[in-house]
């Protein structure tokens, strides 16, 4: 029997997802090796910072890149875990990683609405194509 391929828009937002989830586990290592410039505190706040918002960081990845393989693999449930997690915890990651950059870059207030697509973007792409992925998907 012949496979049929996912939709063009279901691997563009599964990719994208997976792309959040590496952010994510970018965002711990980032904790852990802080940038040394004097604005940063030190000490005891990176201590509190890397236990409160480490294992935070850590599970969004994780949860980013299961759904993400599992949209790849044809799963209904990798569809829902999607749908369900990307606008509640892809905002924070990209707000946290490129707030980060905003120490070193200025960025214009457009930036903000780029920041809001970057996150509706495989949202939308996932609920345009679903009726498709439910076909293909076991």
């Amino acid at each position: 029997m012949e496979k049929v391929s996912l939709p063009t828009k279901t691997k563009i937002a599964a990719w994208w997802i997976i792309i959040l989830g590496i952010l994510a586990i970018i965002q711990f290592v980032r904790l852990l090796f802080p940038p040394s410039r004097p604005e940063f505190m030190g000490g005891l706040v990176d201590i509190f910072a890397l236990i409160i918002f480490g294992p935070i960081f850590i599970a969004i990845g994780i949860v980013f890149l299961k759904s993400g393989s599992l949209i790849f693999k044809r799963r209904k449930l990798g569809w829902w875990l999607s749908t369900i997690t990307v606008l509640p915890l892809g905002y924070p990651v990209l707000a946290f990683s490129f707030g980060f950059l905003d120490n070193f870059f200025e960025f214009p207030d457009i930036f903000a609405l780029l920041l809001s697509f970057a996150v509706l973007h495989p949202f939308i792409l996932l609920l345009l194509d679903r009726k498709n992925f439910w076909k293909v998907a076991t």
